[in-house]
């Protein structure tokens, strides 16, 4: 096997997850019973904040810029963030969105859940994901077979086990700085600047995604 071969680019690397993911989650939910429920033009789950390691924000950058919205983006962001400013509470609850994925701190209250969700993700226009292709980990695991109606009302519904890889991509910048590790991802370009400037080997990405997934991805 040459090295172009065996090893891959940032980019190259989370792609090779984001379609491991993909195919995984089509797996499980062919034939599932109950079936899935999730729809397009059904943006429920697109109403509360999103996290990205730095390969994924990455990956929209890229998507960002090449789908010729890098203008736009910027306009959508804004308004989100003066809405999400506005409620009283929320810039907390984001805070501690964060530091309970990164497993520092306890889960966000109902509270504070509350004060973040309803927003729309700066990236949906017209109940459409203009981000799609690349769009984070966490969204791509947010399979419903429950009522979507849950999904409106941010309460917990019967979905997919627990996520596994938005764990992967995290593993492999593992050896960032703490507050470099996970970023709204309305932080694109900064969770984009840290990516670390190096190569990844394939079969190592191959076996952790074959460990994660408990098939060959």
């Amino acid at each position: 096997m040459t090295d172009r071969v065996a090893k891959l680019s940032p980019f190259e690397a989370i792609e090779r997850i984001q379609d491991a993911c993909d195919r995984t989650i089509e797996r499980a939910v062919r034939n599932h019973q109950p079936p899935v429920t999730c729809a397009i033009g059904c943006a429920h789950c697109c109403r509360q904040p999103v996290f990205i390691t730095p390969l994924e924000g990455l990956a929209v950058y890229d998507r960002v810029t090449r789908s010729l919205v890098d203008d736009f983006a910027p306009q959508q962001i804004a308004k989100y963030l003066k809405e999400l400013e506005s409620r009283p509470g929320a810039v907390d609850g984001v805070g501690a969105l964060k530091t309970n994925l990164q497993g520092r701190g306890p889960a966000p209250t109902p509270e504070q859940r509350a004060a973040v969700y309803g927003v729309n993700c700066p990236f949906l226009w017209k109940k459409t994901c203009i981000i799609y292709g690349a769009r984070p980990l966490m969204c791509r695991e947010h399979i419903s077979f429950d009522d979507v109606g849950k999904c409106k009302r941010d309460v917990p519904f019967f979905g997919l086990d627990k996520p596994m890889f938005h764990e992967v991509s995290a593993w492999l910048t593992r050896d960032l700085p703490r507050n470099h590790s996970l970023f709204p991802v309305w932080e694109y370009e900064q969770a984009a600047e840290v990516v670390p400037d190096r190569m990844y080997s394939s079969r190592e990405l191959d076996e952790l995604l074959r460990w994660k997934i408990g098939s060959q991805p």
